[in-house]
Protein backbone atom coordinates (compact mmCIF):
# COMPACT_ATOMS: atom_id res chain seq x y z
CA UNK A 1 0.00 0.00 0.00
CA UNK A 2 2.53 2.40 0.33
CA UNK A 3 3.97 1.95 -2.92
CA UNK A 4 0.58 3.05 -4.21
CA UNK A 5 0.19 5.74 -1.99
CA UNK A 6 3.33 7.05 -3.27
CA UNK A 7 2.04 6.36 -6.66
CA UNK A 8 -1.02 8.32 -6.25
CA UNK A 9 1.14 11.12 -5.12
CA UNK A 10 3.13 10.83 -7.84
CA UNK A 11 0.58 10.44 -10.32
CA UNK A 12 -1.22 13.66 -9.17
CA UNK A 13 1.98 15.70 -9.63
CA UNK A 14 2.45 13.84 -12.91
CA UNK A 15 0.96 15.10 -15.89
CA UNK A 16 0.88 14.83 -19.82
CA UNK A 17 4.65 15.20 -20.36
CA UNK A 18 5.44 14.15 -17.19
CA UNK A 19 5.44 17.52 -15.44
CA UNK A 20 4.23 18.29 -12.09
CA UNK A 21 1.34 20.68 -12.87
CA UNK A 22 1.49 23.32 -9.82
CA UNK A 23 5.38 23.71 -10.42
CA UNK A 24 4.72 24.46 -14.12
CA UNK A 25 1.70 27.06 -13.37
CA UNK A 26 4.05 28.80 -10.78
CA UNK A 27 7.04 29.08 -13.58
CA UNK A 28 4.84 30.61 -15.85
CA UNK A 29 3.35 33.38 -13.68
CA UNK A 30 7.34 33.77 -12.24
CA UNK A 31 8.04 34.02 -16.06
CA UNK A 32 5.08 36.64 -16.75
CA UNK A 33 5.81 38.60 -13.70
CA UNK A 34 9.57 38.47 -14.79
CA UNK A 35 8.67 39.73 -18.24
CA UNK A 36 6.18 42.67 -17.15
CA UNK A 37 8.79 43.83 -14.78
CA UNK A 38 11.33 44.04 -17.33
CA UNK A 39 9.04 45.78 -19.66
CA UNK A 40 8.52 48.56 -16.90
CA UNK A 41 11.77 49.10 -15.73
CA UNK A 42 13.33 49.62 -19.17
CA UNK A 43 10.17 52.28 -20.28
CA UNK A 44 11.31 53.66 -17.05
CA UNK A 45 15.11 53.84 -18.15
CA UNK A 46 14.30 55.36 -21.57
CA UNK A 47 12.04 57.62 -20.05
CA UNK A 48 15.15 58.88 -17.75
CA UNK A 49 17.40 59.25 -20.49
CA UNK A 50 14.80 61.74 -22.43
CA UNK A 51 14.18 63.14 -19.31
CA UNK A 52 17.77 64.22 -19.02
CA UNK A 53 17.87 66.54 -22.21
CA UNK A 54 19.89 63.66 -23.77
CA UNK A 55 19.59 64.84 -27.70
CA UNK A 56 19.29 61.79 -29.29
CA UNK A 57 15.60 61.74 -30.16
CA UNK A 58 13.22 61.23 -32.68
CA UNK A 59 14.22 63.92 -34.97
CA UNK A 60 17.73 63.45 -36.14
CA UNK A 61 17.84 67.25 -36.91
CA UNK A 62 17.72 68.00 -33.52
CA UNK A 63 20.97 66.56 -32.64
CA UNK A 64 22.84 68.29 -35.17
CA UNK A 65 24.49 71.40 -33.43
CA UNK A 66 23.14 75.19 -34.11
CA UNK A 67 25.51 77.26 -36.49
CA UNK A 68 24.75 80.97 -36.19
CA UNK A 69 24.67 83.06 -39.30
CA UNK A 70 27.76 85.29 -39.88
CA UNK A 71 26.99 88.99 -39.03
CA UNK A 72 27.00 91.34 -41.93
CA UNK A 73 28.86 94.20 -41.81
CA UNK A 74 27.18 97.57 -41.38
CA UNK A 75 27.31 99.93 -44.71
CA UNK A 76 28.86 102.30 -44.58
CA UNK A 77 28.44 104.20 -47.99
CA UNK A 78 26.11 106.79 -48.67
CA UNK A 79 24.50 107.08 -52.24
CA UNK A 80 23.67 110.95 -52.82
CA UNK A 81 21.29 111.46 -55.77
CA UNK A 82 22.86 114.97 -57.93
CA UNK A 83 20.56 117.84 -56.04
CA UNK A 84 19.08 120.61 -58.26
CA UNK A 85 22.34 122.74 -57.14
CA UNK A 86 24.84 120.15 -59.21
CA UNK A 87 22.44 120.28 -62.38
CA UNK A 88 22.23 124.19 -62.12
CA UNK A 89 26.30 124.22 -62.11
CA UNK A 90 26.78 122.19 -65.04
CA UNK A 91 24.07 123.54 -66.74
CA UNK A 92 25.23 127.24 -66.25
CA UNK A 93 28.85 125.21 -67.12
CA UNK A 94 28.00 124.08 -70.24
CA UNK A 95 30.09 126.15 -73.21
CA UNK A 96 28.46 127.19 -76.29
CA UNK A 97 29.26 128.82 -79.41
CA UNK A 98 26.47 131.65 -80.55
CA UNK A 99 25.99 133.13 -83.77
CA UNK A 100 23.13 134.65 -83.15
CA UNK A 101 20.74 136.42 -80.61
CA UNK A 102 17.00 136.58 -80.15
CA UNK A 103 16.30 139.19 -78.15
CA UNK A 104 12.38 139.67 -77.24
CA UNK A 105 10.33 142.35 -75.18
CA UNK A 106 12.26 145.33 -75.01
CA UNK A 107 10.08 148.34 -75.75
CA UNK A 108 10.67 150.68 -72.79
CA UNK A 109 14.50 150.90 -73.19
CA UNK A 110 16.46 151.86 -76.32
CA UNK A 111 16.55 148.35 -78.04
CA UNK A 112 20.64 148.74 -79.26
CA UNK A 113 21.45 149.56 -76.00
CA UNK A 114 19.83 146.06 -75.06
CA UNK A 115 21.65 144.08 -78.02
CA UNK A 116 24.96 145.79 -77.18
CA UNK A 117 25.52 143.85 -74.15
CA UNK A 118 25.06 140.33 -76.16
CA UNK A 119 27.25 141.55 -79.43
CA UNK A 120 30.74 141.31 -77.73
CA UNK A 121 29.85 137.30 -77.44
CA UNK A 122 29.16 136.43 -81.05
CA UNK A 123 30.82 133.76 -82.81
CA UNK A 124 33.04 133.30 -79.00
CA UNK A 125 33.30 129.98 -76.60
CA UNK A 126 31.12 131.42 -73.59
CA UNK A 127 29.24 129.64 -70.92
CA UNK A 128 25.71 129.63 -70.39
CA UNK A 129 26.69 131.61 -67.03
CA UNK A 130 28.26 134.22 -68.80
CA UNK A 131 25.01 134.29 -70.67
CA UNK A 132 22.80 134.39 -67.75
CA UNK A 133 24.96 137.29 -66.29
CA UNK A 134 24.35 139.88 -69.15
CA UNK A 135 20.51 138.67 -68.82
CA UNK A 136 21.07 139.65 -65.49
CA UNK A 137 23.08 143.10 -66.25
CA UNK A 138 19.89 144.20 -68.40
CA UNK A 139 17.59 143.50 -65.54
CA UNK A 140 19.78 145.85 -63.56
CA UNK A 141 19.69 148.55 -66.14
CA UNK A 142 15.81 148.51 -66.51
CA UNK A 143 15.98 149.14 -62.52
CA UNK A 144 18.31 151.43 -62.37
CA UNK A 145 16.16 153.39 -65.08
CA UNK A 146 13.09 152.60 -62.73
CA UNK A 147 11.63 150.02 -63.87
CA UNK A 148 11.16 147.92 -60.55
CA UNK A 149 8.65 145.25 -61.94
CA UNK A 150 10.85 144.00 -65.42
CA UNK A 151 13.90 141.82 -65.83
CA UNK A 152 15.02 139.94 -68.30
CA UNK A 153 16.17 135.77 -68.63
CA UNK A 154 17.16 133.14 -70.61
CA UNK A 155 14.34 130.23 -71.07
CA UNK A 156 15.23 126.82 -71.21
CA UNK A 157 16.76 125.98 -74.74
CA UNK A 158 19.24 123.44 -76.40
CA UNK A 159 21.30 126.63 -78.77
CA UNK A 160 20.63 124.98 -81.57
CA UNK A 161 22.62 126.24 -84.73
CA UNK A 162 24.17 128.95 -82.59
CA UNK A 163 21.28 130.46 -81.34
CA UNK A 164 20.48 132.29 -78.23
CA UNK A 165 17.19 133.67 -76.98
CA UNK A 166 16.92 136.47 -74.36
CA UNK A 167 13.12 137.38 -73.33
CA UNK A 168 12.86 140.12 -71.53
CA UNK A 169 9.42 140.89 -68.94
CA UNK A 170 8.79 144.66 -68.67
CA UNK A 171 6.48 144.56 -65.78
CA UNK A 172 4.13 147.46 -64.62
CA UNK A 173 1.37 148.03 -62.93
CA UNK A 174 -2.08 148.61 -65.13
CA UNK A 175 -4.28 149.90 -62.38
CA UNK A 176 -5.08 150.65 -58.65
CA UNK A 177 -8.01 150.58 -56.95
CA UNK A 178 -8.13 151.84 -53.33
CA UNK A 179 -11.18 150.71 -51.11
CA UNK A 180 -12.15 151.52 -47.35
CA UNK A 181 -13.88 154.07 -45.37
CA UNK A 182 -11.07 157.07 -45.50
CA UNK A 183 -10.44 159.03 -41.64
CA UNK A 184 -10.90 162.08 -40.90
CA UNK A 185 -8.43 164.11 -43.02
CA UNK A 186 -6.22 166.99 -41.14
Amino acid sequence: MAHRQGESRLASRVTRGGADTSSVRNRKVVVRFAAVSLSAISLLSTQQAWSDGSPVRGDPLQSLPKIEAPKAPAATFQIQPPTQEDALKSLLARKITPQRFGIEGVKSLPFESVAGLFAPMAGKDVTVGDLVEKANQVTKMYQDAGYLLSFAFVPAQDFNEGFARVIVVEGYISSTKITGKPGPSE
